[in-house]
């Protein structure tokens, strides 16, 4: 960074996690994973990524919220509580709308989907079926 660099790395690298709209612990996450990151996992070309919909759930602050995974799309619909019925395109995001839903005193909302979401039929994390970013 030079001296007239206006924007400092971590700025950018705020920008940059934005930008590939996810949050700045992912970001930091999947850049110093030593696991390769599928390039079409979110279209479901990942062969590890289940053809069918997965039926998902969270618990935040005493409120259970379910969804389902599409891995065709990669998105995530919410199916029971204040959200039903809305899509996002990543876990994460549908993460933090649960979060800003139930605790909106929350001052950062950023969340890892992957965490975040329960698969209902096993109990494991999300990312136990998506791998790890």
């Amino acid at each position: 960074m030079s001296a007239t660099d206006p924007m400092p790395t971590y700025e950018r690298f705020l920008r940059a996690a934005e930008l590939l709209g996810m949050s700045p612990q992912e970001l930091a996450t999947r850049l110093t994973s030593s696991a390769p990151v599928a390039e079409n996992s979110s279209t479901g070309a990942d062969s590890s990524e289940p053809a069918e919909d997965v039926q998902l759930y969270a618990k935040y602050l005493g409120a259970r919220v379910e969804a389902v995974y599409e891995p065709s799309t990669g998105h995530l619909r919410i199916t029971s509580g204040p959200l039903t019925g809305k899509s996002f395109t990543s876990a994460s995001r549908a993460a933090i709308a649960v979060v800003e839903s139930v605790n909106p005193a929350r001052e950062a909302a950023n969340t890892n989907g992957r965490l975040f979401w329960t698969v209902s039929a096993t109990g494991q994390p999300l990312r136990s079926i998506l791998g790890r970013r």
